[in-house]
């Protein structure tokens, strides 16, 4: 389910996925329902502020998937964007919200180069496990796209534990023979 609205100085999208699963024959005791991304979000787009709250996914600024939360944003031009997100990190679709004692908070500043086709994401993170760090990290990520191309490139430290926590290159390029 996707709802959205907006008019000349305002976005705002509301969006959920779901699913309903029932047992046939000798498995017909099977009854799930589970709720997917249920988020809303709100745009500014003159001052270029943005809210997104709910369980949502996330690949950049050294989160890693789902998770419960939000992620604020300012955008401060074409080429910079801020962003803060605090939550607790989701790692079963049926996890009730904050229910295992785990939060993350962060920020990143992303810088999209001129061309659109090269950014890059700074971030720090932390990830708390009730009270105990899990992770406390810095990261960068890098992003390149064009209509031939992408690759991404990560890599994380964790400054708690003193030790690389994630190094990641990714990349497709679309060949094509003849014209």
């Amino acid at each position: 389910i996707f709802v959205t609205g907006e008019n000349q100085n305002y976005k705002v999208e509301l969006r959920s996925s779901m699913y309903n699963e029932f047992g046939l024959g000798t498995q017909n005791d099977i009854r799930n329902t589970n709720v997917g991304t249920p988020y809303a979000e709100g745009l500014d787009k003159n001052s270029g502020a943005s809210l997104r709250l709910g369980r949502q996914s996330k690949s950049t600024g050294g989160v890693f998937g789902r998770f419960d939360g939000g992620v604020a944003g300012w955008k401060l031009n074409k080429q910079v964007k801020l962003q803060a997100y605090a939550g607790s990190p989701v790692y079963s679709r049926a996890a009730k919200p904050f229910a295992d004692g785990r939060l993350m908070y962060g920020a990143s500043i992303d810088y999209t180069f001129p061309n659109d086709e090269l950014s890059t994401s700074l971030y720090i993170m932390e990830q708390d496990i009730k009270k105990i760090v899990d992770r406390r990290a810095i990261g960068m990520d890098v992003r390149y796209a064009n209509n031939r191309m992408f690759a991404y490139a990560s890599a994380d430290y964790d400054i708690f534990y003193k030790q690389l926590n994630l190094a990641y290159v990714s990349a497709t390029w679309n060949y094509s023979l003849g014209n």
